[in-house]
């Protein structure tokens, strides 16, 4: 996003800018000419972690700005009532106020320490609080005063609290501030929003995180400045209380290509944490898995794991490592135990429990195979929830590392029943039967391609299964809601367009799940056996009319998509998401409104 030179003569207070988002901001506005005060605890370099207070202000000079290094504490009041008076000072004011300055510990209950809950509160929630507290009477007198925290959407979802719940009450709190303080303010109209990146950033801070194997699945700080940029230009009396994910504001200014943020355009993107599944779009579309079906699989998998990491694990991965790793894998048939020993002698993989390991893994028995195949990122996972982590948080860290040494192992897929072998025998004139076990293998192989397999009469079939109708109906679920909130607003009218348009795609929505039917107007049905779905799934999975039966056996016959017919769906799912956004933005502008004439 190119600069405008609105930001020439501002003074912007920025907290913990000696490094990552929060100088690559400052930076951005440097370029307009505006004053920075670069408010951090750094004055010596740290081993790990490069650039100080000092550093940062020689390349915010260099860059275009003014600059002032503040030694700052955001946890003591004195420290931040003398950076403010030492801003005001100096460049006569305080236009902008950034509340970047953060501590993460992303640990469990009983793994995090009161002393590490403290610090956290202490930074991200009170001292988020405490800089605009000691900002505020100043930014009063300023033309268009903006307060911008980089903190996430409040999202109360258990997800984003079950891994690491005082790291997420810490970073809430600062968006708590957003939701209090944008209505608190507005009479003095100072905006107050929220900024979040819709992927992970590649930061030092980052780089520790992942134990400096995450950078490729990670966008630059590049993309939060360019946001940030663009937030603040605009008019604090008009845009204000609003969480914003960086993408998204981009895209309302213009931006469409977002590959030159990427560290590396051709891998996947990580989600950040707190952004909800349905907002943000990755490059790899991830296979469904039902568990009933692929218990087979998984045991495979496991011991494929297991034994060729016997064959590869040495000394030298030992001496790197030097941990023990314990990974609790679940799975409808129970829970299966491994641990990995590369801490003592030549190293070790079994299955079983060792009571002395450093770190605990806990996730699902499907996703262990995908980790260490590289198809799952540690990172990935863990940020989204699949991968729960207690223990040394340290010696986690490593587990990315660990896989990469691991990275030349060819586990279970050489050992397992390729689905097209699985020859499907003629079951009747409309149907065909496959064996339980291998059902789903043989549907997924072809999800992944078009092309015909041998032996099979089956080619670009794909199944109608449970986890895209539970999609659609939640989908409907929040159009409906959407709908009904619209008719009941006092300018519904200016809505109308929306109504249409939900209407329109649940019509079709509704259409396609009613009788899914192949290109030739064909039904192509399987035959399942009563046990495979429990009556839950089997409601959702055939609607209200239930399954059919097959005569002479027990079996329910399973309709599919075709995969024209499977795409239409998700280009409808993704369509609703998209307009869903814009009513969001649209609705919160009409309430700004009638407040602001009120």
């Amino acid at each position: 996003m190119l600069n405008t030179g609105k930001f020439a003569g501002k003074t912007i207070i920025i907290s913990g800018a000696s490094r990552g988002i929060g100088k690559e901001i400052a930076l951005k506005l440097a370029q307009d000419g505006a004053n920075i005060t670069v408010a951090a605890k750094t004055v010596q370099p740290h081993p790990k972690l490069p650039g100080t207070i000092f550093t940062a202000v020689e390349e915010i000079e260099k860059a275009g700005g003014r600059g002032l290094a503040c030694v700052v504490d955001v946890r003591d009041e004195a420290s931040v009532e003398k950076a403010v008076e030492d801003t005001v000072l100096k460049f006569g004011g305080i236009d902008v106020l950034i509340n970047n300055a953060s501590a993460i510990s992303l640990t469990g209950t009983l793994e995090t320490s009161m002393k590490r809950y403290d610090l956290m509160h202490s930074v991200n929630t009170r001292g988020t609080f405490l800089m605009s507290q000691k900002c505020i009477p100043y930014l009063k007198q300023a033309k268009n005063p903006h307060i911008l925290n980089i903190s996430p959407p409040l999202l109360m979802e258990p997800k984003w609290f079950s891994n690491h719940v005082a790291y997420t009450m810490a970073k809430y709190g600062m968006s708590m501030c957003v939701l209090g303080m944008h209505e608190e303010l507005r009479p003095d109209r100072i905006a107050v929003n929220a900024l979040w990146p819709r992927t992970a950033i590649w930061t030092a801070a980052m780089d520790m995180l992942s134990g400096g194997t995450g950078e490729k699945g990670c966008r630059k700080p590049a993309i939060m400045a360019d946001a940030a940029y663009a937030l603040l230009s605009r008019n604090s009396r008009e845009f204000t209380g609003n969480f914003v994910l960086d993408e998204d504001i981009l895209r309302e200014e213009g931006v469409r290509d977002f590959d030159k943020y990427a560290v590396d355009p051709s891998v996947p993107l990580t989600p950040d944490f707190f952004v909800p599944d349905v907002e943000y779009e990755t490059k790899k579309i991830e296979r469904s898995r039902r568990e009933k079906s692929r218990e087979a699989m998984r045991e495979a998998d496991i011991r494929g794991v297991i034994e060729s990491a016997k064959k590869i694990i040495n000394a030298e991965v030992v001496a790197k490592m030097n941990a023990i790793f314990q990974f609790t894998l679940k799975s409808t048939n129970g829970v299966t135990e491994v641990y990995f020993d590369l801490k003592n002698r030549e190293g070790a993989v079994e299955e079983g429990r060792c009571e002395s390991s450093d770190v605990y893994f806990e996730l699902d028995a499907a996703d262990f195979g995908r980790l260490f195949s590289g198809e799952l990122s540690a990172t990935r996972a863990f940020m989204g929830g699949q991968l729960k982590i207690r223990g040394d948080m340290t010696k986690a860290l490593k587990l990315e590392g660990m896989i990469k040494s691991l990275e030349h192992l060819s586990h279970a897929a050489g050992n397992w029943t390729a689905a097209y072998d699985c020859h499907p025998q003629q079951g009747g004139e409309d149907a065909k039967t496959i064996c339980v076990d291998q059902f789903d293998i043989f549907v997924e192989e072809y999800r992944e391609s078009a092309e015909p397999r041998p032996g099979s009469s089956v080619h670009s079939d794909a199944p109608l299964d449970i986890a895209l109708r539970k999609d659609v109906i939640n989908m409907k679920r929040k159009m409906n809601r959407a709908k009904f909130a619209i008719q009941a607003m006092p300018d519904s009218e200016l809505l109308n367009e929306y109504v249409s348009k939900i209407d329109s795609i649940i019509v079709e929505l509704d259409e396609l799940m009613l009788r899914p039917r192949d290109p030739s107007g064909e039904f192509t049905t399987y035959n399942i056996p009563l046990p495979y779905y429990d009556p839950t799934d089997m409601e959702l999975l055939f609607g209200n009319d239930g399954p059919s039966q097959e005569a002479g056996n027990s079996s329910h016959c399973l309709s599919v998509f075709s995969r024209a017919q499977r795409d239409r769906v998700s280009e409808l799912l993704g369509a609703a998401s998209i307009l869903l956004t814009e009513y969001d933005v649209i609705n919160r502008q009409m309430r700004s409104a009638v407040l602001s004439r009120q």
